[in-house]
């Protein structure tokens, strides 16, 4: 009678895994023909199959390193976006920057702009750089038709960028239709939290990020932070960046009238990076954020141009060229817009030496306990009110999952 064979006990069930391996791909592969044969597209995907986020750039280097870190960051691709702030704080011109710096990356790219608020100004739209043949504008402000067209666009594959400017500009037919006496309350949120899960879908589908600006209003409740914005809590969740701006000092003022104001940019949340952030900006009236002023922040925080007193060296005073100095920042500017190829030279060394440092040191950030705190209790107190009008948080979240 033969001896049985003896199993080796240092032997790894190679077997066992592949076994599975394959029972995995038959399964994958099963659904995926039962979704063909519904005519739906299959939603399941193996980890390793699943992309890395990729990000539409602001223009801004400083606002793509808040955002997402480094020249690759910014706003992020098939995500809600979110951009919330008081009035004349930027967050038109945020969006537009976005819109401007995409398509002259992108010679193909399409935007839709939903104009609630009916402030689109052509012009100034120009003056950014946006192809006005590349940009539909709906200037409609009936809540459930302006936010059905939006997903239809979206939808028909054809944008690959959307604003809602604002969510509180749009008015549902409820009150359209009734007296202005009317009590309504939460209309508007019943819409937007419905078109959430339809646009972020849809967002996902088709490859395209929606930047949805947010008003905000003083909360009549005497506790936590008494700064809300009025569209309801869903936004919230849905939303992977989440970025308020606030109107700080003026500048530059000439002959007593101010032409720029500096703008500090919060990320409260921000899922495919780094939250707390902060950083400054200079908004421009009539040209938009300075992003020559960006760089030559950046590039002498990070000492890659030297800074003393009114003058600048690159890279230093003692071995810097006679065209590489400059007596006062307006002059650096200048040689910034006038030679692209040193701009451009600049602006490597700066994202290479952000990747390269502590970036804690980069960006602004003795805000961020507060900041922490301040998103915490707008979670909470979100979580509180959808648990009052009997809603299942685990089901929110596993939507936003999908």
């Amino acid at each position: 009678m033969r001896k049985p064979k003896e199993k080796d006990p240092n032997q790894q069930p190679v077997t066992t895994s592949k076994k599975k391996d394959a029972a995995l791909e038959a399964f994958l592969s099963k659904m995926q023909k039962k979704a063909e044969k519904n005519g739906r597209e299959c939603t399941l995907t193996k980890g390793t199959d699943i992309k890395p986020v990729e990000f539409f750039s602001t223009g801004i280097l400083g606002m793509d390193i808040c955002l997402g870190g480094g020249a690759l960051g910014g706003v992020a691709k098939s995500r809600l976006i979110g951009i919330s702030g008081p009035e004349s704080s930027g967050k038109s011109t945020l969006a537009l920057h976005v819109i401007a710096e995409a398509m002259k990356n992108d010679p193909e790219l399409r935007a839709y702009y939903l104009d609630a608020e009916e402030t689109y100004d052509a012009k100034y739209a120009a003056s950014l750089a946006i192809d006005q043949n590349r940009i539909v504008v709906d200037s409609d402000n009936n809540a459930e038709d302006a936010l059905t067209n939006m997903r239809d666009a979206i939808n028909s594959g054809l944008f690959r960028l959307a604003v809602i400017d604002s969510t509180n500009a749009l008015c549902p037919t409820k009150d359209l239709e009734g007296d202005v006496s009317g009590s309504t309350m939460g209309s508007l949120a019943r819409v937007s939290s419905v078109a959430y899960r339809q646009l972020c879908g849809a967002a996902k589908r088709n490859g395209c990020s929606i930047m949805v600006i947010e008003q905000v209003r003083s909360s009549i409740g005497g506790y936590g932070n008494p700064e809300v914005t009025t569209v309801g809590n869903a936004g919230k969740f849905f939303m992977s960046q989440r970025v308020i701006l606030r109107r700080q000092t003026k500048k530059n003022e000439e002959n007593g009238v101010a032409v720029s104001n500096e703008v500090k940019v919060s990320v409260i949340k921000n899922k495919v990076g780094i939250p707390y952030r902060t950083h400054s900006l200079l908004c421009v009236y009539g040209k938009g954020f300075d992003q020559e002023e960006d760089i030559i922040n950046l590039s002498t925080s990070l000492d890659i141009v030297a800074h003393s007193g009114a003058w600048y060296y690159y890279p230093d005073k003692q071995t810097c060229k006679e065209e590489h100095k400059w007596n006062g920042k307006e002059e650096y500017r200048e040689y910034l817009l006038s030679h692209p190829e040193f701009k451009k030279e600049i602006f490597d060394k700066v994202n290479t030496a952000y990747n390269n440092a502590d970036k804690t040191t980069v960006l602004q950030s003795e805000d961020s306990a507060a900041l922490k705190k301040m998103a915490e209790e707008e979670n909470a107190k979100a979580v509180a009110e959808l648990q009052e009008q009997g809603i299942d948080i685990s089901e929110v979240e596993a939507e936003i999952d999908e």
